[in-house]
């Protein structure tokens, strides 16, 4: 897994080390360290085990910003210090940046046309790239709130008024239909990094709750059957994504083989 974090633009002076540190460091020897920028971000690399828990961070990067051929450089080179210890890379994580999205065209994969992986440098396998489930999911509700409209593959809206019209309705009336969703889920501007806001709106339970006023014929949740069932995949595509125990059920359970 790779994600960047931010960090403040900061010079110290290092005792033990005898420089000034705070610039931009990619692991390599920076024979004029002034004329290098300052660090804002830490590019962090982190192993996380499939068979068991475990998590360890393998490497960090001081950067201010990196292209995709950059980015894609640095990861070759973190697999090659991987592979002597023995452990089997088989999938790389990370959000929906941008040149995130272009690295992956300079490793050779395709992300967009059924190649979303490429060849490990020095072993004889694939690596699988899978987009972090917890930024996509705030990227989708961004969307979705952002256009307030979009289409299914059969031209059919699917309307985020309809979320609007649920809180409203939950809000004016004082009850609500077994869902977590209030005003803060419409006025998600004020907390749009919260994964929790956005899960809790791409739901099974607003979806339930909207098929089950669309069936009552409330007039303000007709024909929402498309936003229901655009609910229901992005709900069960995250809890799919997002599995964490063997013994979870449904779609929170991972993928076996043979199924």
């Amino acid at each position: 897994m790779m994600d960047e974090i931010a960090i403040r633009k900061q010079l110290e002076w290092s005792n033990s080390e005898k420089k000034f540190l705070g610039y931009v460091d990619c692991g390599t020897v920076i024979p004029e360290p002034d004329n290098m920028p300052l660090a804002k971000e830490a590019l962090v690399y982190l192993l996380t085990g499939l068979n068991e828990r475990w998590k360890i961070p393998v490497a960090y990067f001081y950067i201010d910003s990196l292209t995709s051929q950059e980015r894609a450089e640095i990861t070759l080179q973190i697999l090659n210090f991987i592979a002597p210890s023995g452990i089997n890379i088989i999938a790389l994580t990370f959000d929906g940046l941008p040149a995130n999205i272009k690295m992956c065209t300079e490793l050779n994969a395709d992300v967009y046309n059924n190649r979303p992986y490429f060849r490990h440098p020095t072993r004889d396998h694939d690596i699988v790239i899978f987009f972090d489930a917890a930024h996509m999911l705030k990227l989708i509700r961004t969307a979705w709130a952002t256009k307030e409209i979009l289409y299914d593959s059969n031209g059919n809206s699917i309307k985020w008024e309809f979320i609007e019209n649920l809180v409203h309705l939950q809000e004016n009336d004082y009850f609500h239909l077994a869902n977590k969703i209030n005003n803060k889920h419409i006025q998600w501007q004020k907390n749009k990094m919260s994964v929790k806001l956005a899960a809790q709106t791409l739901s099974e339970s607003c979806a339930t709750a909207l098929e089950l006023l669309m069936k009552e014929g409330h007039p303000d949740f007709l024909e929402c059957t498309a936003t229901i069932t655009f609910l229901r995949m992005v709900n069960n595509t995250f809890d799919c994504l997002n599995s964490r125990s063997m013994f979870s059920y449904g779609f929170k359970r991972p993928l076996q083989p043979g199924f």
